[in-house]
């Protein structure tokens, strides 16, 4: 898979969107041009709105971004060698069954080898009969307002509660963020197995829908997780094509591709501390027995993740020592920090959604000390100062010794010209 890590969002770009102008983090491709599929195929109601503006605003995001973006309503890219050139697959308005069995096997694993995905709006009204994609969407649609007989209007103004700010899809967000939208409710809550980003305050608006459904009460709107293996972002927003001429929404938008591609934090799920480190999460990861302190190692993952992008944290407590793509061999190399605590010591690895593959256990020692001998000052030998060279302090012994050598040999030397010239 393509793997590609831009310039941190703290870096932002200033972008000029329908004449305002909105923050957002700049991607600047270290090598391989990052890149994402836009997938709008529908198979019941199509949002032709949010199809069309939705996918030329992502289109203009990438390039303004740099990172290429392919748009498609065509299935059959759904095959392992098309996916893997994506860093993430945005399902944009989809709705009903759109794969069939062998493109949903192909998704799956693109998903199970670290792949991202974005769903937008009715991406959570799609693919009713495929269990692994509701968990992957988090929550599948119910309906929207109005109900029958209340007078509401389909979009209204709400108050949007942004629930967390540590995301590229909500910093810089207002709290509250007040906006209209087609309000989706779901058939289940998601809290339970997902990161909300966003949830709505139901006092603010009139959220029974055509169902005859009442709310959900406690109300996400969109959502963060770690799936299989992969990255799942979701949210509901964008209904109308006015509305992706929003800088909020756009900046949204890119933070929550930016999370699913893997090019941004991917902070969906609690982090992993030295406690999750047990015998039974040690899976196949292996390490030497020791390291000395900034020296490098190779970690052995396994030749069943070649080619993912993985990362390596040092405990007890999680220092980052790498984050690249694991070899054809099934190795990673990184670099124990020099100023390392001496002692054991645990090399773990993760996945780019902050799941662990498995760790192993280092000692980390200091490097051996320098083989000169260095003579202490008081074994120094004393010099006469009578054999002393009178202008310079300097031993005479050494050069007495020296000189003698020199007269001897040049002594020889002429001897044996004379001995050559009698034999002439």
């Amino acid at each position: 898979m393509k793997t590609f890590y831009p310039a941190a969002l703290a870096a932002a770009a200033l972008m000029v969107i329908g004449g305002a102008v909105a923050a957002a983090p700049a991607y600047a491709a270290d090598s391989a041009e990052p890149s994402v599929l836009v997938f709008s195929k529908t198979a019941a109601f199509r949002h032709t709105e949010c199809i069309a503006s939705g996918t030329a605003a992502i289109s203009a995001l990438g390039e303004e971004n740099g990172f290429a973006v392919d748009a498609t309503e065509d299935a059959s890219v759904f095959t392992d060698d098309a996916l893997a050139d994506y860093d993430a697959v945005v399902f944009l308005c989809t709705t009903g069954d759109i794969l069939d069995e062998t493109q949903q096997g192909a998704f799956e694993r693109y998903i199970q080898a670290g792949g991202g995905y974005l769903g937008v709006h009715s991406a959570s009204d799609t693919e009713y009969d495929w269990p692994w994609y509701g968990e992957l969407v988090g929550a599948y649609f119910q309906d929207h307002p109005p109900a029958p007989g209340s007078g509401a209007a389909q979009f209204q103004e709400a108050t949007v509660n942004v629930e967390v700010t540590d995301t590229p899809a909500t910093e810089g967000l207002p709290q509250p963020w007040i906006r209209t939208d087609e309000w989706y409710n779901f058939q289940t809550n998601p809290r339970d197995d997902v990161r909300v980003l966003l949830s709505l305050d139901e006092s603010s608006y009139q959220p029974g829908g055509y169902t005859g459904s009442t709310g959900m009460g406690d109300h996400p709107i969109a959502w963060c997780q770690p799936y299989d293996g992969g990255r799942s972002v979701y949210t509901a927003l964008g209904h109308s094509g006015s509305f992706w001429s929003e800088p909020l929404l756009l900046q949204h938008m890119l933070g929550s591709l930016g999370m699913a591609a893997g090019w941004t934090d991917f902070v969906c799920s609690e982090p992993v501390t030295d406690a999750d480190l047990t015998e039974d999460a040690r899976g196949a990861v292996t390490v030497p027995d020791s390291v000395v302190q900034g020296e490098s190692i190779v970690v052995t993952v396994g030749t069943e993740l070649a080619g993912q992008t993985l990362e390596t944290q040092l405990f007890s407590e999680a220092v980052p020592l790498d984050r690249s793509v694991v070899s054809a061999e099934g190795t990673l190399t990184v670099t124990v920090p020099a100023d390392t605590v001496v002692g054991e010591h645990k090399i773990a690895v993760l996945r780019t959604n902050g799941t662990l593959v498995g760790w192993d256990g280092i000692a980390v020692l200091a490097p051996e000390p320098d083989d000169e001998v260095v003579v202490p000052v008081d074994e120094v030998v004393a010099v006469d100062p009578a054999k002393r060279l009178p202008a310079t302090g300097a031993p005479t012994d050494g050069l007495l010794a020296a000189a003698g050598l020199l007269l001897g040999l040049g002594i020889a030397a002429v001897t044996a010209m004379s001995i050559r010239r009698r034999r002439a």
